[in-house]
C-alpha cells in the first residue's frame, strides 16, 4: 500500500471510530459476532491467553473475557483503543488494550493460545505478512481464527448504491480456496473455512427513525437465525457476507522438520 493510501486509510478509520457512539448497539453486526463466537467456541482451548489483532472496539476480546480467557486487544488507531477502553469499562471486564502494528506484533514468539481478528484481512492487498505475524506469536498447537468480509456480492449489501469512496480500494476479493491457501502458506493447519452470514439488506432511509431502525434490526436478526442452516453451503457462498476461518499452529512441525532433515542426511 502506498504512503498516500496508508495516510487516507488511517484518516478513514480515525473518523469512523470517532463517529461511533459510546453505547454499543445490539444491531445485526452484534448478532453476527455472537454467531461467530458460537461457531468458534467448540474450537477454543479450555483456558489461555488470547490476542485480537485490529481489535476496533474489542468486541471479540470482550466476548472471550466473559468466558474467562485472558484477553489482549491491539489496534493501530488511538481512537479505536479509546473507544474499546470505554466499552471494556462499561462491561466491567479485564481486557488489556494497546496500540500496535499488525505487521510487526510487539510480542514474543509463542505468546498466545489464541490469536484472532475480525474484518481485518480483507483490507490489505496482501494480508499474508499479517497472518505470518499472527502465526508467529501463536503457541504450537494454538488456535488461529479470522473472519473475513471480502469484496463480493452478499444479500446484506445488495441494496447498497453508494460506494465507500475512501476505503473502497482497500477491500479485496476472497473465496474459500484462497483463504485456505493463505492459512496454509503461513504455516497453519486448516481446521475449518466456510461462508456464512445471510441477512437481508437494510432498507434506505429506515435509519432516520429509531423505532423503524430497531424493528429492522430485530427482523434481520430473526431472518439471520433462520438462515444459519445455510451457513457452510453454496447458498452462503453466494449470499453470505463473511467467511469463518479457523486453523491451528502445528504442534510437531519443528520435530517433523528435524526428522526429515536427518532422513535426508542419512
Amino acid at each position: 500500500m502506498t504512503e498516500k493510501r496508508q495516510s487516507e486509510s488511517r484518516e478513514h478509520w480515525r473518523e469512523a471510530w470517532l463517529a461511533t457512539g459510546d453505547r454499543e448497539p445490539r444491531d445485526v453486526w452484534y448478532a453476527i459476532d455472537e454467531t461467530k463466537m458460537a461457531y468458534l467456541r467448540p474450537h477454543l482451548p479450555k483456558s489461555g491467553r488470547c490476542l485480537e489483532v485490529g481489535c476496533g472496539t474489542a468486541r471479540l476480546s470482550r466476548f472471550l473475557a466473559r468466558l474467562g480467557y485472558r484477553s489482549v486487544g491491539m489496534d493501530y488507531e488511538p481512537a479505536a483503543i479509546a473507544l474499546a477502553r470505554c466499552r471494556v469499562e462499561v462491561d466491567g471486564l479485564d481486557v488489556t488494550l494497546l496500540l500496535g502494528d499488525a505487521f510487526s506484533l510487539p510480542f514474543a514468539t509463542g505468546s498466545f493460545d489464541v490469536v484472532l481478528s475480525t474484518g481485518l484481512l480483507e483490507h490489505f492487498a496482501d494480508p499474508s505478512p499479517i497472518v505470518v505475524e499472527m502465526t508467529r506469536v501463536l503457541k504450537p498447537g494454538g488456535l488461529f481464527y479470522s473472519d473475513i468480509v471480502p469484496k463480493k456480492f452478499a444479500l446484506m449489501r445488495s441494496l447498497q448504491t453508494v460506494k465507500l469512496r475512501r476505503c473502497e480500494f482497500w477491500e479485496r476479493r476472497f473465496n474459500r480456496a484462497q483463504i485456505e491457501a493463505l492459512l496454509r502458506d503461513s504455516g497453519l493447519s486448516v481446521k475449518r473455512v466456510f461462508a456464512a452470514g445471510i441477512f437481508p439488506p437494510p432498507l434506505p432511509l429506515v435509519g432516520r427513525s429509531r423505532f423503524l431502525a430497531h424493528l429492522q434490526d430485530r427482523t434481520a436478526q430473526a431472518f439471520g437465525r433462520l438462515a444459519r442452516r445455510f451457513d457452510g453451503t453454496k447458498v452462503a457462498e453466494l449470499l453470505g457476507v463473511y467467511y469463518f476461518a479457523c486453523a491451528e499452529k502445528p504442534l510437531l512441525a519443528g520435530r517433523q522438520c528435524k526428522r526429515r532433515m536427518h532422513r535426508e542426511a542419512a
